[in-house]
């Protein structure tokens, strides 16, 4: 499927802010599903000791102790979102823990507040599908932006298929009515990428309630 065909996402980002604001409290216990798929991502991800790490998306910052400890006291890994909610959760998330070299920022990832070129990795978490179809290119761009040469975006989303199951068609069906609540919908994610000038390095094919996902490591061209 083309990215001419995948959903649009017509909510404007205020009223997503004020949307992921008010379901931060909750959030961990809606999304529990998606914890195994992070856990292989960050498995996928082969972060190092050293390494500066974007977690773009970070909503209740779930990844970011465990990209700590994979980047250890030479790294450091920082945790962006749209929502005040969830960094406020994540704050307390992190403050919990001795884990260091971790930083919080609220932002916007089509126009992300970060020098070109300083980081060894972005990782996007079941966020790229939230960005309206026109967006993604240019959150993709700003990913290219602020990797290194060589650098790798790791991106768990879920994914279009050639063939639309049972499964697929209802959520989308869903997704058109009530948008609000099912905002993110598939995607092309390798051809996004692909398009976007990365080069896939590995992906998986998994399903989640069904619905197929894919889990993607792409290189930024050196």
């Amino acid at each position: 499927m083309e990215s001419s065909e995948t959903r649009r996402v017509l909510r404007s980002k205020v009223a997503a802010r004020r949307a992921y604001d008010r379901m931060s409290s909750v959030y961990d216990w809606l999304t529990g599903a998606e914890a195994h798929m992070r856990d292989r991502l960050l498995r996928m991800a082969g972060i190092g000791g050293g390494e500066r790490i974007l977690d773009l998306g970070t909503g209740t910052g779930s990844a970011l102790i465990e990209l700590a400890r994979r980047t250890g006291s030479g790294g450091f890994v920082l945790g962006l979102d749209l929502s005040p909610g969830m960094l406020a959760r994540a704050k307390k998330r992190i403050a919990g823990t001795e884990t260091r070299g971790i930083g919080l920022i609220q932002g916007d990832a089509s126009d992300l507040p970060l020098l070109s070129g300083g980081l060894d990795a972005v990782m996007m978490s079941f966020a790229l599908e939230l960005f309206d179809t026109p967006e993604i290119p240019g959150v993709l761009a700003e990913c290219e932006r602020v990797l290194r040469p060589g650098g790798r975006i790791v991106v768990g989303s879920l994914a279009t298929r050639p063939h639309r199951g049972a499964m697929v068609r209802a959520y989308e069906w869903l997704h058109d009515r009530i948008p609000a609540w099912l905002d993110c919908r598939p995607i092309p994610v390798r051809h996004l990428l692909t398009g976007s000038g990365f080069r896939l390095e590995a992906v998986e094919e998994r399903l989640l309630w069904g619905l197929p996902v894919d889990l993607v490591v792409a290189r930024r061209r050196p």
